[in-house]
């Protein structure tokens, strides 16, 4: 049971929807009764919904024609009347690009000689080829280096500028289970079931309506407006592409939304996105008592990622495996087409070519029958492929089955049980986040409700009870501590809350979460712990050197660090690649030569067993869960932790914080000390987390900064920069063709292709995955390769749905300690076996792929917990090292996702993107056909990202940081002041400012809200605001603006309107005069003023003590200058991953002339960028124009400053090949770090040469000097 939600286009967006409704509609006929679309071809068509259709002229319940559609969703007008409703949509998407126009004359050329003929599919897409190569050769100067390119101009030219949005389609879909009952039950539970899901549907739109359905006004949007309610058009549609049943629905939610003023606005889409969750549980939760009061009964069948997966039970499996079969050969078919296609072309398709190429494969792999068909014909052809597959009897002994299940108890609902629940609540959001919304609560005080099966008529009140017990008695909020200002009158809600107030946005957490965060924390300064030696540590250092694994300056500080410092518990950081391992080896070895002994401990069974070979064969590893169990069972693994006992606890970023506080404050009661060792970039806890950042912050960590595992030197700089989020990453991948673009139909070959090339080169690769999904669709690719054709003889079925047979990789998904295959060996999650043998009961002989043991694993097990194992998830990889790297990415990852999977491959690591990642069903609502993505598009989005688990503790610190609370309080001052000032300002003076609007064209210009409020407080300070705008229009000519508001308001100062006070930064507006002597909003303005200015200084004069990012390359930059970028940068909420010094331009007028003197005075002080920046352009002429030009020439200047030959290797770098058109300047950036580091090398051998000269040759034998080895003392290495 899920729900999607997609945005709806305006324009033709929404025309999927009307597209496949029964004929009666379309043909103006109509029918009287619902009967008759039962008979009609095609799907009956939509109806409305919701509070809002009063103000449209609609009655809930009405058909929902096509003209109305086009109005409201194509222009944003009344449905009925065509009327305005607020603002039209201004719609671009149907205008042609130059490129489109282009294309379309060229297409009627063809036509024109081809005496008229209908150019065919396959001329439009080598028409759009031809001339895509063409004009990139036209504008680049060289033709596009590969299919990446070649789609990323495509996409770039036929990109419109703006398409808004209409609204947005959300798709309820029951489980499969239920459309297979639906197809084949007798007519009165089919009927049933379709009241049901359509119950459901209203269940949920009801809480959106009543929870969710919002608006925003003001500068910024900082106002929260309630509104009358929502307008709907939902459709019913009955089957998928494949001709399967497929019940579900479609509601298209308008963004035309009215306030209680009767203003219309549009749909605030952030608490519609947050609260999906909860609206998908609230659909689950009604249907599943919808489906139990018709004596049905849900059983979970598995798990998708943490929640198990429901059906209906008693029903045929086989069935539903026969109608995936069914999609199954249309995927394949589908990718049969875009494989010959990209053949062709040389490109991916685009989203339009790609929805027709799975519309041919639908047709092709049907029956001969293609025309719309009847819910009559459907439930024919559906009963009879149940009879075939199952039988007369079976079918029949199936709906028996359905019907005959267990009812479950009904619980009693009373105080008690309320407050159970929602403690129960409270532990299970807390175990999977340290801190929370309503929503998340929300959504868990319903499977609660749902799994307690509350009867249908109490659901919504428990689950509010639960969820109100559970806010307010077993959560704390996440708040600031400063005094804000309190709103006046009319900035109140009708139930009596700010404007300003986020409703349920306010995140929380639990005393248990923040009391075990602070143990950590206080437990890190704590000393007196057990300490190594100095000459056992120079002696372990000593035997790594030996062992030719010497270590570096780092490593060596890292592990004396670790062994000597006394603390009980300690933290050191270790990005990928930085050599972790033999430093760890090295801490044991120095550990236990001193007498202590080692524990290691890991996420995973399969990582403490690594982790075991790692530390060595004195050491003692498991997984947490396992000590864990052991304290708790009293078994031996924790009896032998005592005061000698040093606990390293590897990975420990994905440790769960109250697991961790459990293990740590256990294992300090037994006299032990403890050592986490993790990177808090990489992959997180599934459960609270980030409590690392808070020790970091604290305390302090060890850390491991210098990359050793690439051997390629700029690939370890780029891997630190991706880590950080700096998408200028992507110069070195974009560079050495790293980064490649695939279609979803054929993606699994293309990364297969890639990945068996480099095993049949002798490299270890890996294949890497974000989703289970994924992972399966490349193993099953995998196991087709290995077989080529050949029948696999017998064979059993996985828990992925593939199938294994004698010779495959397969890898074990549960630990299973009786599942023995040596006296200390055992199966584990995570674990790569090969299979040697299938038996007929459906076990399975294997062979381990590391250790070769060798075990039997039982029908069962196989069944539930075995799957391929040629690839796998990007998160069972964290810790994994292989020479080559390839990985699959939709756009939907998070930069830790994506620099763990970068960063595996010692000589290489590639990225391969799904670049037009639809599902058809929906496609012709999909964004991507007017705005179509790019590989290095999505590339950037992963890694702006940024999903790194905060603690509890640091939300709490960040809620009272200046720096973070300067934005939001600069948004509400400048907003309080313009709508205080339109509060104020008598009517007549209003009405003046819109005429003017109007007789200047600006009133339907997108900034014309913005002028507007701005001539609010011109008219506020006393001026004439309609002068004004008249002396603005005469400065210059509006005819050619875009927009032309905005040029009016650029040529505004709103700063100088006011005499007596200035704004709290020197680009804002002061409190205007006439307001300064209002009671209803002096002292009010007043507060925001203080608040503004206060938390202005405050950042100004705290900037960090560490330089900040963007200014890393700027060297010698006044402090006081680096103060006012950092205000700056706060108060327009800049990331720090923006490495511009002033962030995005700005555009108004006060804001631009503040910006630039900012950038001006940063050209003065950097004397170097003046310099380098024509040196750079002259030497690569493709840097030209890239926004990263100027931080590129600050590195160049820095860098110069002791390398003379600086200017030689620019012109060298340049010269190596063509740079990619996206990140150039970025690019050549890291072709110079390669460069010095040849040099580097080159140096370092003829050194080295030199000396084994000398030493061949020696002249006088040097003085010998005997070791001291004092108890304090290590020898010096």
């Amino acid at each position: 049971m899920a729900i999607g939600l997609k945005k709806l286009l305006a324009g033709s967006g929404y025309e999927y929807l009307t597209r496949q409704v029964a004929v009666g509609d379309v043909s103006g006929k109509g029918h009287s009764r619902l009967a008759d679309y039962y008979m009609a071809k095609g799907e009956a068509p939509g109806r409305w919904w919701g509070a809002g259709l009063a103000g449209m002229h609609l009655v809930e319940g009405e058909a929902v024609a096509q003209e109305q559609m086009k109005r409201l969703f194509g222009a944003g007008l009344d449905p009925v009347t065509g009327a305005k409703l607020g603002r039209a949509y201004p719609v671009f998407a149907d205008h042609p690009t130059a490129f489109e126009t282009e294309l379309d004359r060229r297409t009627r050329t063809w036509q024109q000689q081809h005496d008229g003929l209908p150019v065919p599919k396959a001329v439009q897409r080598r028409l759009r080829t031809h001339l895509a190569i063409e004009w990139h050769t036209r504008d680049n100067g060289r033709p596009p280096a590969g299919s990446r390119e070649l789609h990323s101009y495509i996409a770039k030219a036929t990109s419109h500028p703006r398409v808004a949005v209409a609204g947005f389609d959300l798709t309820f879909s029951p489980p499969k289970s239920v459309s297979a009952l639906w197809a084949l039950a007798g007519p009165d539970l089919a009927a049933a079931l379709r009241a049901a899901h359509t119950a459901a549907v209203e269940d949920a739109l009801i809480q959106l309506q009543a929870r969710v359905a919002a608006t925003r006004s003001g500068h910024e949007g900082a106002r929260h407006v309630e509104v009358r309610g929502i307008s709907v058009a939902l459709f019913d549609h009955r089957d998928s592409r494949a001709g399967d049943p497929d019940l579900h629905t479609h509601a298209a939610i308008s963004a035309k939304v009215q306030t209680l003023t009767g203003d219309w606005r549009a749909l605030d889409a952030k608490p519609l996105y947050a609260a999906k969750v909860y609206l998908s549980e609230v659909y689950t939760t009604s249907l599943t008592a919808r489906l139990r009061d018709l004596g049905l009964a849900m059983t979970p069948i598995g798990r998708d990622g943490k929640r198990p997966v429901y059906e209906i039970a008693g029903l045929e499996p086989g069935l539903l495996a026969r109608w995936s079969t069914r999609r199954a050969r249309i995927q394949a078919r589908t990718a049969d087409l875009v494989t010959t296609f990209e053949h062709d072309h040389e490109r991916p398709p685009t989203k339009a070519e790609r929805l027709e190429l799975a519309q041919q494969a639908t047709l092709d792999t049907r029956p001969a029958k293609h025309a719309p068909r009847s819910e009559a014909e459907q439930r024919t052809t559906w009963k009879a492929e149940a009879l075939q597959l199952l039988g007369p009897a079976g079918l029949d002994r199936m709906l028996h089955d359905v019907a005959a299940q267990p009812r479950m108890v009904v619980p009693v609902v009373d105080e008690a049980w309320v407050a159970q629940t929602a403690q129960r609540v409270i532990n299970t959001v807390e175990a999977e986040r340290s801190s929370w919304t309503p929503w998340n609560v929300r959504a868990e005080a319903l499977r609660q409700v749902r799994a307690a099966a509350v009867p249908l008529d109490q659901i919504t009140r428990v689950a509010e009870a639960i969820t109100t017990r559970a806010l307010d008695t077993a959560s704390l909020p996440i708040r600031t501590t400063r005094t804000q200002p309190v709103e006046p009158q009319p900035l109140l809600g009708p139930d009596g809350t700010s404007l300003y107030a986020q409703p349920s946005a306010t995140r929380y957490t639990s005393r248990r979460i923040l009391y075990a965060e602070r143990r950590l924390v206080d437990t890190a300064g704590r000393l007196g712990g057990r300490v190594a030696d100095h000459n056992s540590v120079t002696l372990a250092l000593l035997q790594a050197m030996a062992n030719r694994e010497p270590l570096n300056p780092e490593q060596q500080t890292l592990v004396r660090d670790l062994a000597t410092s006394g603390r009980r518990l300690q933290l050191a950081i270790a990005p990928a690649g930085t050599g972790k391992t033999t430093a760890m080896r090295a801490l044991a070895t120095a550990w236990t030569t001193s007498g202590g002994t080692i524990l290691g401990l890991a996420p995973s069974a399969t990582a403490a067993e690594q982790l075991r070979s790692q530390l060595g064969d004195s050491a003692v590893a498991d997984n947490l869960a396992k000590l864990v169990w052991a304290i708790a069972h009293h078994e031996p693994l924790a009896a032998a932790v005592g005061p000698d006992t040093l606990l390293i606890i590897d990975e420990a970023g994905m440790a769960d914080t109250l697991t961790l506080d459990h293990l740590v404050s256990w294992c300090l009661d037994q006299g032990a000390s403890v050592r986490l060792i993790g990177d808090d970039q990489q992959l997180g806890a599934i459960g609270a987390g980030g409590v690392l950042r808070d020790i970091a912050t604290q305390h302090g960590a060890v850390r491991l900064d210098h990359v050793v595992r690439f051997t390629d030197p700029a690939e370890a700089e780029a891997s630190l920069a991706l880590r950080a989020g700096d998408a200028g990453a992507l110069g070195f991948y974009l560079d050495h063709h790293r980064v490649h673009v695939v279609d979803p139909d054929t993606a699994t070959s293309r990364v297969l292709a890639a990945w068996q090339t480099d095993r049949a080169a002798g490299l270890d690769a890996l294949m890497l995955a974000p989703t289970r999904e994924q992972v399966a669709a490349l193993n099953a690719a995998a196991r087709a390769a290995r077989l080529d054709g050949h029948r696999p003889g017998l064979h059993v079925d996985l828990s992925d749905h593939n199938q294994a047979s004698t010779g495959d990789t397969v890898i074990t998904r549960r630990n299973n300690r009786d599942l023995a295959s040596s006296a200390t060996a055992w199966v584990r999650n995570g674990d790569r076996w090969q299979v040697t043998a299938v038996h007929r009961d459906g076990s399975i002989d294997v062979q381990h792929l590391r250790n070769h043991n060798q075990l039997s694993l039982p029908a069962a097990y196989v069944a539930e917990f075995v799957e391929l194992g040629y690839a796998t998830t990007i998160h069972a990889a964290q810790g994994v090292t292989a020479d080559t790297c390839h990985g699959l990415l939709t756009g939907e990852e998070s930069r830790q996702q994506a620099y763990t999977m970068l960063t595996r491959g010692r000589h290489a690591n590639h990225a391969w993107l799904q670049v037009e990642n639809t599902d058809t069903h929906v496609a012709p609502v999909e964004p991507g056909l007017f705005q179509p993505a790019t590989a290095v598009q999505l590339l950037e989005t992963v890694i702006a990202r940024d999903e790194a688990p905060a603690s509890a503790t640091t939300l709490l610190r960040e809620a009272d940081e200046p720096a973070l609370l300067l934005g939001p309080a600069v948004t509400c001052y400048v907003d309080a002041i313009t709508y205080a000032a339109e509060h104020h300002l008598p009517a007549g003076v209003k009405d003046n400012i819109d005429a003017a609007g109007a007789k200047h064209g600006l009133d339907r210009a997108d900034a014309w809200p913005t002028l507007r409020s701005h001539l609010m407080l011109i008219a506020a300070n006393g001026h004439d605001p309609v002068e004004v705008v008249n002396q603005a229009a005469a400065l210059g000519p509006l005819d050619q603006a875009r927009d032309r508001a905005a040029v009016i308001d650029y040529r505004l100062d709103v700063t100088q309107a006011n005499n007596r006070t200035r704004g709290p930064l020197p680009w804002l507006p002061g409190i205007p005069t006439q307001l300064l002597d209002d009671p209803t909003w002096k002292t009010y303005l007043s507060g925001r003023y203080q608040l503004a200015r206060q938390l202005a200084d405050e950042t100004r004069h705290h900037a960090p003590a560490d330089t900040p990012r963007w200014a890393q390359d700027l060297y010698g930059l006044d402090p006081a200058l680096v103060a006012d970028i950092q205000q700056w940068r706060a108060a327009h909420q800049t990331p720090d991953t923006d490495l511009r010094p002033t962030g995005a331009p700005q555009y108004s007028g006060a804001e631009h002339d503040a910006q630039r003197r900012l950038d001006r005075a940063l050209q003065t002080s950097q004397a170097g960028i003046r310099e380098w920046l024509p040196k750079i352009t002259t030497a690569a002429p493709a840097c030209a124009g890239d926004p990263a030009l100027p931080a590129f020439a600050a590195h160049l200047a820095n860098l110069a400053r002791h390398t003379p030959e600086l200017e030689q290797q620019l012109t060298q770098a340049a010269a190596l090949g063509p740079l990619p058109l996206d990140h150039p300047a970025d690019a050549l950036r890291y072709r110079i770090t390669d460069l010095n580091h040849q040099q580097d090398e080159m140096a370092r051998r003829e050194a080295a040469s030199i000396m084994r000269t000398h030493q061949t040759h020696p002249q006088s034998p040097p003085p010998t000097h005997r070791p001291r080895h004092g108890h304090d003392r290590g020898i010096s290495i």
